[in-house]
C-alpha cells in the first residue's frame, strides 16, 4: 500500500514540476526570443464570424499560450503540455483509485463517491484537452485554441471542486500552516475563478499584459490546489486515516 502511494506521490510532484517547467520555460525563451515575437499581429481575420478586430499591435503578449506561436519555445511548449496532459490522465485516475479506497473505509455519502467518480473523468478530460492544445496555436486556429483554453481551465477547477468535495471529510482536520485544508483548496479555487473572469475582462477592455497577468495567477492558483492533494499519498495521513 505504501509502496502505491509513493509511487503516485512521485506521479504527482511530476506532474506539477512538468507543467510549471514548461509553462515558465517556454515563456522565457519567448521573451529573450526577439523579432518577429514583438512585431504587430493582426487575428482579425480568424474572428470574421465575430465581426470583432483583435490586433497585438506590440507583439505577443505575455500569455502562456503565446510561446506556442514561434519555436524554439513552441517546440517546449508541445512537447512540455503534452507530458503534463499524459500525466494529468494518470494522475487523475490514481487519484480517483486511491481515493475510492480510502472512501470505502469511511462513512462516506453518495456524494463523496459521485463526486469522487466525476472528477476522475473531468480530470482525464482536462490532461486530454491540455494535449490538444499543445499542439493548437492561437496564430493560426485562435477559435479552437480558446475554446481549448477554457475547457483546461475550467475543466481543472471542476476537477479540483470535485476532488475536493469528495474528501471533505476526510481531509477535515489537516491543515496547512494553521490553515484548514479545505479552506485552502476552495480559496484556490476561488482565486482560480475569479482570475479567468479578470483576464476575460482585461482582454476585453485592450489591457492585454493586464489579462496575461490574471492567467499566470490562475495557473498557479490552479497548481496551488492540485499541489494540495499531496495529502491523499501521504504514508502519514494514510495510517492516521486506517
Amino acid at each position: 500500500m505504501h509502496h502505491d502511494e509513493e509511487r503516485r506521490s512521485k506521479l504527482l510532484k511530476l506532474a506539477i514540476r512538468t507543467v510549471i517547467v514548461t509553462a515558465l520555460l517556454s515563456q522565457l525563451l519567448l521573451q529573450i526570443g526577439g523579432s518577429p515575437r514583438d512585431e504587430l499581429l493582426d487575428f482579425t481575420e480568424q474572428l470574421e464570424q465575430l465581426d470583432h478586430p483583435l490586433v497585438f499591435e506590440d507583439g505577443l503578449p505575455p500569455f502562456i499560450s503565446s510561446a506556442g506561436v514561434y519555436a524554439p519555445e513552441s517546440i517546449v511548449f508541445g512537447i512540455g503540455f503534452s507530458l503534463s496532459g499524459i500525466l494529468f490522465i494518470l494522475l487523475a485516475y490514481e487519484m480517483a483509485v486511491c481515493n475510492s479506497l480510502k472512501l470505502s473505509r469511511h462513512e462516506s455519502s453518495s456524494l463523496h463517491i459521485w463526486s469522487n467518480n466525476l472528477g476522475m473523468i473531468v480530470g482525464m478530460f482536462t490532461g486530454a484537452s491540455l494535449i490538444i492544445i499543445s499542439w493548437t496555436p492561437m496564430h493560426t486556429q485562435l477559435i479552437a485554441h480558446v475554446a481549448l483554453a477554457l475547457q483546461i481551465f475550467y475543466g481543472g477547477m471542476i476537477w479540483a471542486s470535485l476532488a475536493t468535495i469528495s474528501r471533505s471529510r476526510i481531509d477535515s482536520e489537516k491543515k496547512f500552516k494553521n490553515i484548514p485544508i479545505n479552506v485552502l483548496r476552495w480559496s484556490l479555487i476561488a482565486i482560480t475563478f475569479t482570475s479567468l473572469q479578470l483576464s476575460a475582462a482585461a482582454v476585453a477592455n485592450h489591457s492585454l499584459n493586464l489579462a496575461a497577468a490574471f492567467e499566470w495567477l490562475l495557473f498557479f492558483s490552479q497548481v496551488g490546489v492540485l499541489a494540495s492533494f499531496h495529502t491523499l499519498f501521504d504514508s502519514t495521513h494514510s495510517s492516521e486515516e486506517e
